[in-house]
């Protein structure tokens, strides 16, 4: 099975950076995903009574979502930095349809939702000139 999902947001929200010392600071992003559009491609690839240009496919519009982090950011040598935090995104399609792709037709059905979550540690570095 192959599954390709897009996601066209609206994006509102804001950044703070707080230096903490010369070298260290705390930042933090959030943002507030008020519509999203989505859509799921969906290709069974052993299924001989589908199509395979994709299977299944699912529309959605209106869905909402929020994406958080919060790190710590070191500053190493002048510009160079490295960070460490936590993110958490979750994006929530909202209802829509779903259409099944059988090599004898296509079908329609209520979509109820599409919800993807992700969350977890982040490391990185930065470099600013």
């Amino acid at each position: 099975i192959t599954q390709e999902y897009s996601w066209d947001s609206l994006r509102l929200g804001g950044r703070i950076h707080i230096p903490m010392s010369a070298r260290l600071a705390i930042h933090t992003r959030a943002a507030v995903l008020p519509y999203t559009h989505t859509r799921l491609d969906d290709v069974h690839h052993l299924r001989t009574d589908l199509r395979q240009d994709p299977s299944f496919s699912s529309e959605a519009d209106g869905g909402f979502g929020v994406q958080l982090d919060f790190g710590v950011l070191y500053t190493v040598w002048k510009g160079l930095a490295v960070e460490a935090g936590y993110q958490f995104w979750r994006i929530d399609s909202g209802s829509g349809d779903k259409f099944t792709h059988a090599l004898t037709g296509t079908t329609k059905d209520e979509l109820n939702e599409i919800v993807i979550e992700r969350s977890g540690v982040f490391v990185g570095a930065r470099y600013r000139f």
